[in-house]
């Protein structure tokens, strides 16, 4: 599945009728039509918290939302290096006052980054 496949998923999670964060968009996207079957629909309302900025370290909610997704720890460190190099930071606050990327630019950039590494 190409990465842009999941446009129209994106466009109707994040903000959509569901209300859900960029955090919870990676993650609805990635359970249903990834088949990740580690994320439950208890973990996808739990991550309402991690949106805005408000992931631990500051990360972006979207990249955060891909790390928990992640089972492996090497996987997780390059998650991290191929989402850098896309966006150039880690961050909510600098990837939005600095690098001037949308969150459904980060949620895309995240998605990418998780598939090429799993």
């Amino acid at each position: 599945m190409s990465i842009y496949d999941f446009k129209e998923q994106i466009d109707r999670y994040f903000h959509g009728k569901e209300g859900y964060n960029c955090a919870q968009t990676v993650l609805s996207i990635l359970k249903d039509s990834c088949d990740i079957s580690n994320i439950t629909n208890e973990e996808i309302i739990n991550a309402k918290s991690f949106g805005g900025g408000r992931a631990p370290n500051g990360y972006c909610g979207a990249l955060y939302g891909v790390l928990l997704a992640s089972d492996d720890d090497n996987k997780s460190k390059q998650i991290l290096n191929d989402f850098k190099k896309e966006i150039e930071n880690l961050t909510c606050r600098e990837i939005k006052q600095v690098n001037k990327k949308s969150c459904k630019e980060c949620i895309l950039a995240a998605l990418n980054s998780f598939l090429n590494n799993n």
